[in-house]
């Protein structure tokens, strides 16, 4: 499962997430596709690169975030290199903002 926190504002979902990698030649990126009509099916897309195949083994962490537009009530899944995977999202708490 991929973690990650929530925000709906104004018509426009926000998520951050990250992911803890071997390496610093690793990346990751998040896109969002949203198909249809209320309520949507939106697909985060997580994908994750190694940008050199020789690098030093040390431990990081990279951030990523998606925002789109949807209803509130849109059907969210996501994959992580093509495959499905298991979202614990948590939301934000009221009042406070996600910082992108």
């Amino acid at each position: 499962a991929v973690s990650l926190l929530h925000e709906y504002r104004k018509g426009t979902h926000f998520f951050v997430g990250s992911m803890e990698f071997p390496t610093a030649c690793h990346s990751v990126l998040g896109e969002a596709v949203v198909k249809g009509f209320y309520p949507e099916d939106v697909t985060l897309r997580i994908t994750t690169t190694v940008m050199a195949p020789d690098c030093p083994s040390q431990k990081t962490t990279q951030q990523f975030k998606i925002a789109f537009e949807a209803s509130a009530e849109a059907n969210i899944k996501a994959t992580l290199n093509g495959e499905s995977i298991l979202l614990k999202i948590t939301e934000v708490a009221e009042g406070e903002h996600l910082s992108l």
